[in-house]
This record gives C-alpha cells, structure tokens and sequence, in this order.
C-alpha cells in the first residue's frame, strides 16, 4: 500500500502536468479556440463548427453565409482568427476559475478527483507538514524489517 505522502506526490505530479496540458491546449491556435468559432447542430446532423465572424450571434444563425471552420489549418490560415486567450495567464485564470466548480473539474480530470479522495483525510496534514527524509527513510526501514519478519515466519513455520 502507498504511504500518503506518496500518494500526495503523485497528486502534484498529476495536477502540474494536466493543468500545464489544458493551458498548452487552450493557448494553442486551433479552430476551437476563436472567438468566432461556434458548434451549431442541424436537424438530425451531427454538430457542426461554422465561423461567425461579421454575424451578430443570436438563437437563430443565417447558416447560408458562414464558412466551416473545422480544423487547426483553417484557424492558422484565417485573417479574422481571433483566440479566446491571448497569453498564458489568461488560460490559466480561466480554467482556475472552472475548476471552482466540482461538476466541471470533475468532468475534465476525473484522476485528480480520485486521488483528492483517496487523499481526503490526510491531504491537509501534508500540505501542512510534508515528510521529511528522515521520515521516509524510517519509513523504508520499517517496511524492509517488516519484510523480514515475515520471511522470518514463514521459514519457521515451514520447519516445524
């Protein structure tokens, strides 16, 4: 069984590289990421993505007039590209601010939410007082001596 504090590592670790990947995502030129660039569905279509640039977006869109827009060429190509994050700090605030919401970040990291559980009653204590090395190395011995020990039973027992 994992000890806490490597549980809570591995949480960091998760949490550092999803958060970074989402960014990375969000600030990446792509269709998904214009302003302009909405998901619309039609009668029994499946969705589409259209650029609404020069459209006043409301219920009903004039589709006659819009262009697909459904691909990272298209978006690197575009003239009226316009992204929804224009730096880094942007995206970040943003996705800080959805995370506040348990439903969402649920929704997008389900592992982070699995080990903030696992996590739930010592999560404080080690963001608190983290381990040491002399506690993890008193922890290693004790498992080796534990490991002993059993070794150690199960050869007597085998000789009786």
């Amino acid at each position: 069984m994992r000890q806490p504090y490597e549980v809570y590592r591995k949480y960091q670790r998760l949490l550092k590289s999803e958060l970074s990947l989402e960014i990375d995502r969000r600030v990446k030129i792509s269709h998904i990421n214009c302003r302009y660039n909405k998901s619309v569905s039609l009668e029994g279509q499946p969705t589409i993505r259209l650029c609404t640039y020069g459209q006043k977006v409301s219920q009903s869109l004039d589709v006659g007039e819009l262009l697909v827009c459904n691909n990272c060429k298209q978006a690197r190509e575009c003239s009226a590209y316009n992204p929804l994050y224009k730096s880094r700090e942007e995206a970040s605030a943003a996705l800080s601010l959805e995370l506040k919401d348990p439903a969402e970040k649920n929704r997008k990291f389900p592992v982070l939410i699995a080990l903030e559980w696992v996590m739930d009653n010592t999560l404080f204590e080690l963001k608190q007082n983290p381990p040491t090395r002399r506690h993890r190395m008193l922890r290693w011995v004790i498992r080796k001596t534990e490991s002993l020990l059993i070794r150690l039973e199960s050869w007597y027992r085998s000789i009786q």
